[in-house]
């Protein structure tokens, strides 16, 4: 007995909704991988460049000394600190290039 309250879905019907709704699933899988790649190797970029970069350069210290914004003091002590992290890089580049070749 209907009631006119509408008609079954045929069962072809229903497995193309079921077919659009694992697509749309698929993609938006595939897109969110691809922003995660992106996103991930932008971090890694960031993050490689801001490691190895000195707050100041001797340059940079220098003419903050020349403007007088630090005293001759604080210039040497920023100079100090900035050759001894030159100092500390260039011996951890020279470890790992030895520990890559022998």
């Amino acid at each position: 007995m209907s009631f006119g309250l509408g008609v079954m879905p045929s069962s072809l019907a229903v497995g193309a909704a079921e077919a659009l709704g694992a697509g749309f699933w698929l993609i938006l899988a595939a897109v969110l991988a691809i922003a995660g790649f992106y996103i991930g190797a932008a971090v890694r970029r960031w993050s490689r460049r801001q490691v190895g970069r000195p707050p100041f350069t001797l340059a940079e210290l220098r003419d903050l000394r020349a403007r007088g914004q630090i005293t001759e003091a604080e210039f040497a002590a920023l100079r100090q600190a900035l050759l001894e992290q030159a100092r500390i890089a260039t011996d951890s580049t020279v470890e790992r290039q030895r520990s890559q070749s022998g």
